[in-house]
């Protein structure tokens, strides 16, 4: 299967009224500069209910092919607010638990869950964020951090 065999595989999983364009979600916004194309992007709050799914859901789940033509599935929570370190990670839980039901078994997909934030994190929230890990394939990450509204945000985020 090829790149965009792929991701339309994805895309007509998830069904078409569930993909999202933006990038924004209350006054915190990612940068699509540097990502690679094409991309599948999910708004969450269409495919969970659609899909049957009830509870706590991240914003968007990109799907992307990165330059080593793997499999790239990055659940993304944005708060331009304060952040709630469990409920964030539960939200990006559920993102990457979705996201897997999504993608393919039979392909190899690496996840980054990062959680966008306009304000300071508390530094005890830190270390909870640190210690609470997303599961995903049987392989426990750890939340990436980066700032709503920055130039390449998303792109830097993911060179970490």
């Amino acid at each position: 299967m090829n790149r965009s065999e792929i991701l339309e595989a994805i895309r007509s999983r998830v069904g078409v009224g569930n993909l999202s364009q933006s990038y924004r979600r209350e006054g915190c916004r990612v940068s699509m500069e540097d990502v690679p194309y094409p991309r599948v992007s999910v708004d969450a709050d269409l495919a969970f209910p659609s899909h049957g799914i009830e509870g706590n859901r991240c914003d968007l789940i990109l799907f992307l092919i990165d330059a080593e033509q793997s499999l790239l599935t990055i659940p993304l929570e944005l708060k331009s607010g304060n952040v709630d370190d469990s409920e964030s990670h539960e939200q990006l839980q559920q993102g990457a638990t979705f996201a897997d039901s999504i993608a393919l078994q039979a392909l190899e997909s690496n996840c980054y869950p990062i959680l966008f934030h306009g304000k300071r994190i508390h530094p005890k929230q830190l270390k909870t964020l640190n210690r609470l890990k997303v599961n995903f394939r049987g392989r426990k990450l750890t939340v990436k951090l980066a700032r709503c509204n920055r130039p390449k945000n998303l792109a830097l985020t993911l060179k970490k």
